[in-house]
């Protein structure tokens, strides 16, 4: 094993590649690059060939996604699309596709859900819900009560509306596209809802 520096320019950017190669392949690697502005650095990121050209690096990096290191209400406000998959743990599953939009009031931003709910069994129909946040990350529900945290840094947060329990978790590691699980437990509750919101 050797370590790997690559420096070069391309266009006017000024680019560096750091890891580690296994024969051929390299691993562990950032590449960072400096365009007009401070060095950006993007990475633990793809394998690469060593005998890989500094334009298909470059090009590959910039494509990366980058996990941001602080979450702001700002960086939620607008329109994003939604895909939910629900799993109840007795076997039935469920879909939901659509929008979820925030927008921004005076405490922070209203955020409302509209799509299509469709069942294992065939049947769809129109479903839609709306939260208020607040410049904290707090969720709560429309009429004041609090809901939740977002958890950051792949905490979790757990609401109890006894007799059940909901578990969440927020997964910013491809940002702007990120995910939220909650797992629902209860006396006639069992189901994890994963969804996936993208620009």
């Amino acid at each position: 094993m050797q370590t790997l520096g690559r420096n070069f320019n391309l266009r006017g950017a000024h680019c560096i590649m750091q890891g580690e190669t296994v024969g051929d392949i390299g691993v562990s690697k950032t590449i960072s690059i400096a365009a007009n502005g401070p060095l950006q650095t993007f990475g633990p990121a793809i394998n690469w060939n060593v005998k890989t050209t500094s334009y298909d690096l470059w090009a590959r990096a910039m494509t990366l996604p980058t996990r941001p290191t602080q979450i702001n209400l700002s960086d939620f406000l607008g329109s994003w699309h939604v895909e939910r998959h629900i799993r109840h743990a007795n076997g039935t599953e469920a879909q939901f596709k659509g929008t979820a939009t925030w927008t921004p009031n005076d405490t922070g931003a209203v955020y409302v859900e509209k799509g299509q709910l469709s069942m294992a069994k065939g049947a769809s129909f129109h479903a839609e819900r709306q939260y208020v946040w607040d410049h904290k990350l707090n969720v709560f529900f429309d009429d004041g009560r609090f809901f939740h945290s977002v958890p950051l840094l792949g905490e979790q947060f757990t609401h109890d509306c006894d007799p059940d329990t909901y578990r969440v978790g927020y997964d910013f590691d491809e940002w702007p596209v990120f995910r939220v699980v909650w797992h629902v437990v209860g006396p006639r509750k069992d189901y994890v809802s994963d969804t996936s919101y993208s620009r």
